[in-house]
């Protein structure tokens, strides 16, 4: 019997963004791809509300916040409204307020200030609102440890634990440096016994995908999805925009952490 073998279908010009995959390599991955990730649950808490923010410093601390911005203090009830709300009217009480809980959990002043690589007086001057912004190299700072803290809120730990994935993805399959180019609807189920180690992700390619997941780094995400389903779940020898899987679209991303 003749083998079929698909023929070679023209590219659709198709939104894309560009990322880099576990490895450091990049590439491209369509739009939708990652769009559909953004909507899916990555198995982490949210982030952080009013709520949270007026939670971790108090009412005395809130209505510094108040006064930094030049508005006058919320009263009790006030402050108890907000709370119940999850919303400060006000929007520069909100950011003060939002500055002071990051600063908090930091550790206070000097903890913001060793970490952020910046002196206890610019913590000072930014929670009061007397400078508008980070420098750039301590505002990466901030993310980077707002990041770290949100895998440990939602009890995740990368270098321990490993995620347990379940998707469907709109595939395109593509060798021969992009000329063969074969579109398909694939399930995918990584992560599960240990016994079946081509589902296992590397040490490597787990720290990326926490990381990237608790940055809402939707594209880096399917970048990491395709490289491992690319080189490890199936034979591809590469992964790079012409070789390997690349996904069109996800529906049904379910991930567990154990």
């Amino acid at each position: 019997m003749a083998q079929f073998r698909p023929r070679r279908r023209e590219r659709r010009d198709e939104p894309t963004a560009t990322t880099t995959a576990a490895a450091g390599r990049q590439v491209s991955v369509a739009a939708g791809a990652a769009a559909d990730l953004a909507r899916a649950d990555a198995g982490l808490v949210g982030e952080r509300t009013p709520t949270d923010h007026l939670g971790t410093i108090g009412y005395d601390a809130a209505c510094k916040a108040a006064q930094d911005a030049g508005r006058r203090p919320p009263s009790r009830r006030t402050f108890r409204r907000w709370k119940q709300q999850g919303r400060i009217p006000d929007d520069r009480t909100a950011d003060l307020v939002a500055r002071r809980a990051e600063i908090t959990r930091l550790g206070g002043v000097d903890g913001a200030a060793r970490q952020l690589g910046r002196s206890p007086s610019a913590v000072y001057d930014w929670r009061a609102g007397r400078t508008k912004s980070l420098r750039p190299d301590a505002q990466g700072r901030l993310v980077d440890a707002q990041v770290a803290q949100r895998l440990v809120d939602s009890g995740v730990d990368v270098n321990r634990m490993r995620p347990t994935i379940h998707f469907t993805a709109d595939v395109h399959a593509r060798t021969d440096g992009g000329n063969y180019d074969y579109r398909m609807a694939k399930s995918f189920d990584f992560g599960g016994p240990q016994g079946l180690d081509h589902t296992q992700m590397s040490r490597q390619q787990i720290a990326a995908l926490g990381d990237a997941l608790a940055r809402d780094d939707h594209a880096r995400v399917a970048a990491i999805l395709e490289e491992h389903a690319s080189v490890n779940f199936a034979a591809f020898d590469d992964f790079d925009d012409d070789t390997g899987f690349h996904f069109d679209g996800i529906r049904d991303f379910h991930i567990d952490w154990n």
